[in-house]
Formats: C-alpha cells, sequence, structure tokens
C-alpha cells in the first residue's frame, strides 16, 4: 500500500495524539485513582466519542482520524473508572454513541452529522479549560503528567497540518485542534513556570495528604 505525505503526516498525528492518554490511563490504574479534573474528563471523552461519530460517515473513513478517537475513547474510559463520580459516565458514553452511530445508520440528514461536527469541536476545543483555570488558580499545573501534556501539544500540531492539508477549511476540526494548542500552551507554562504561592499552595496540598494518609 503507497502512502501519500499526508497520510504519512495523518498516520504520525493519529499514533502521537493515540497514546498521549496513556501515561495519564497508566497512573490512574496503577494509583487507583485520577488527579485530573473531572470536567476535563467528561469533555474530553463526550468530544472524542462526537468526533468519531462524525469521521465515520464521512465518503471515505479516515483511518488514522478513527484510530486517534478510538484509543483515546478508551483511555478516557480506564482514567473514568478509577474516579467514583465518572463510573455513570462510562455507561452514558456507550448509551450515547449506540444511538449516535445508529443514527448514522438510518441516514439522518447530512446537516445533523454537521451539527455534531461542531458539536465534537467545541467539546474537544474546550475540553482543556477545566484543567487551565485549575492551573491558573493553583498557579501550577503538577497534577498533569508532562509526557500527556508534550504528547497531546504535539498531536494537535500535526493534526492542524493535517486537516489543513487533507479537508481544507473543516472548521469543526479547525477549532478542535487550534484551541487546543492555545490551552496547552498556557497549561505547559504553569507546569515549568509555578509561581511562588503555586508553590506554597503545593506543597499545602503534599501536606494534607501525607496527614491523611497518616
Amino acid at each position: 500500500m503507497h502512502l501519500t505525505n499526508i497520510e504519512i503526516l495523518g498516520y504520525i498525528f493519529s499514533i502521537l495524539s493515540a497514546i498521549c492518554g496513556f501515561p495519564e490511563a497508566y497512573k490512574s490504574y496503577k494509583t487507583k485513582t485520577t488527579t485530573l479534573n473531572r470536567s476535563f474528563i467528561s469533555l474530553w471523552g463526550s468530544g472524542c466519542l462526537f468526533m468519531l461519530v462524525y469521521v465515520l460517515q464521512k465518503t471515505s473513513i479516515d483511518i488514522p482520524l478513527v484510530i486517534n478517537l478510538g484509543v483515546n475513547l478508551f483511555f478516557v474510559l480506564i482514567i473514568s473508572f478509577y474516579s467514583v463520580r465518572l463510573r455513570s459516565f462510562i455507561l452514558i458514553l456507550f448509551i450515547t454513541g449506540f444511538i449516535l452511530y445508529s443514527s448514522i445508520i438510518a441516514s439522518y440528514p447530512a446537516n445533523f452529522t454537521y451539527v455534531l461536527g461542531w458539536m465534537a469541536g467545541l467539546l474537544f476545543a474546550l475540553c482543556g479549560a477545566p484543567e487551565l483555570l485549575n492551573s491558573i488558580k493553583l498557579k501550577h499545573s503538577d497534577n498533569v503528567t508532562g509526557v500527556f501534556m508534550w504528547l497531546w501539544l504535539s498531536a494537535e500540531g500535526l493534526g492542524l497540518s493535517y486537516v489543513i492539508l487533507k479537508y481544507g477549511l473543516d472548521y469543526p476540526l479547525l477549532i478542535n485542534h487550534g484551541l487546543n494548542m492555545l490551552v496547552l500552551v498556557g497549561i505547559i507554562y504553569y507546569k515549568y513556570f509555578p509561581t511562588r504561592v503555586g508553590d506554597m499552595i503545593h506543597d499545602i496540598e503534599l501536606e494534607s495528604v501525607e496527614l491523611i494518609k497518616k
């Protein structure tokens, strides 16, 4: 099978984006909990689901995007499982996914899938906002692993290039990648340049955790 340069770019983006959730999923598996913001996880999972359905309805199925979204959705489900308050979210995702995919099989009007694409793009674009607001509030991003953020940022950059080269101005996809990159820059800034106030808050949080353990 001969791959074009755009397809190769798509697969690189897909692999990076697909594995970016692995560090957080593995950390959740090892610690049996999650430090990620619940709003972030919910928006991330919903965005993955809606965008997957949106991509599947295209005339030719985009394999790199399907791999990316499918694997990310799997990692979201793992992380959600280790948050008691999000376990019901898993069931809701499965039910919603079945309904949405069934709607495609039933050949809903094209404008329905376009609205679905916009919903997915906005959910994805907003999913990092809770973590950014949390970072701004605490003045640090210590609850998010550095590998996760850098893989995510790299994937978003490649994804933006891939979408522009393959689909042109597909606004739902462009908004998704563009706004996520802006949000990630803010989170990464507070990861490597925490303020003194943020350090103090983080120290207090660590001391509280130690006291709870005792």
